[in-house]
Formats: structure tokens, C-alpha cells, sequence
């Protein structure tokens, strides 16, 4: 099957048309060069990247702060990949991905002996249920999510615990 181009050159060609003077990017000559990568060069007409640096850091929009103040707390990953649940009492944080992507949530506990459950979760790494969380006064732990759009996959480390 012909290519558009293809075809616009064949129709140029049989009226007689120089297809390079109607379309001045047909004259370009292509990049040359191998793929570029840590060690080589490309050349594209006039800029050479000789063995490019990628630098700096994945940014993240500010961390969502919520606080968990009632049986249920909605999370929604749609609005920023970082959360951060300051626990007042007992709730299941109702947890809603936005699809594909990885996620984290830091649980922090406003008294001793306070209980989050997370919902839903298809598997958690390293165990069948849920791993127990820092119920410390002030303890923190993190929730680190992965979801390939059909399952949710969750991590729990916790955080400076004894």
C-alpha cells in the first residue's frame, strides 16, 4: 500500500510537476547518523547532539493533603500522584486510579491505635492481606501503588517503626 507521499509524488510526476518545488521538505536530507544514545552522535541538518545527558529529576504536582476525619476517605489519584492522610480515626481510604501508573500515599496516625484498612486492592506485595500499618503516636507509613488498568497492586513499608 502507497504511502500518501507516494502517491502525491505519482500524481506530481505524471502531469509533469518537480514534486521538490511544490514541496520544499521533499529536498531535505534526512538525519544521518545511529540512534542517538549515551555515546554517539546524530546529525539533523545543522544540530549535532553529540553523547546527549538526560538530567534532572520526574516532577510531581504539590502532595494532596487529606484529613481522615470520618469511616470512609476517598482518595482519587486523578488529582495528583502524592498523598499524603493525616488519620484522626479508624477509616478505609477508598482508593480511585485514574488508570495505568504508580502511586504513593503516606499514612500518618494522630493518636496511638488508630486502623486503616485500603480498598480496593487486587494484590499486596509480599503478603494475602493487608500488612499491618505504624499505629504509633505520629507513626507514618508508606503505601506505594502500581496499576496496569486492571489491577491495583499495593506495598506497605513502614516508617521509623520499632
Amino acid at each position: 500500500m502507497a504511502t500518501l507521499a507516494q502517491r502525491l509524488s505519482a500524481v506530481l510526476q505524471a502531469i509533469g510537476v518537480d514534486m521538490k518545488s511544490v514541496l520544499p521538505w521533499a529536498a531535505k536530507t534526512p538525519p544521518s547518523g545511529a540512534v542517538v544514545g549515551t555515546s554517539d552522535s546524530q546529525t539533523l541538518g545543522n544540530k549535532t547532539l553529540a553523547a546527549p545527558v538526560i538530567s534532572g529529576s520526574a516532577r510531581f504536582e504539590a502532595v494532596q493533603q487529606l484529613i481522615a476525619n470520618t469511616s470512609s476517605t476517598p482518595v482519587n489519584f486523578a488529582n495528583g500522584q502524592k498523598v499524603h492522610v493525616y488519620v484522626q480515626v479508624n477509616t478505609t481510604l477508598q482508593i480511585t486510579t485514574p488508570g495505568v501508573g504508580n502511586y504513593q500515599i503516606v499514612v500518618t496516625m494522630a493518636s496511638a491505635g488508630l486502623s486503616v484498612s485500603v480498598n480496593p486492592v487486587s494484590f499486596w506485595v509480599g503478603a494475602a492481606s493487608q500488612p499491618a500499618m505504624n499505629t504509633a503516636n505520629g507513626g507514618r507509613t508508606l503505601l506505594s501503588f502500581y496499576s496496569d488498568g486492571s489491577f491495583l497492586y499495593c506495598g506497605v513499608a513502614k516508617l521509623n517503626a520499632t
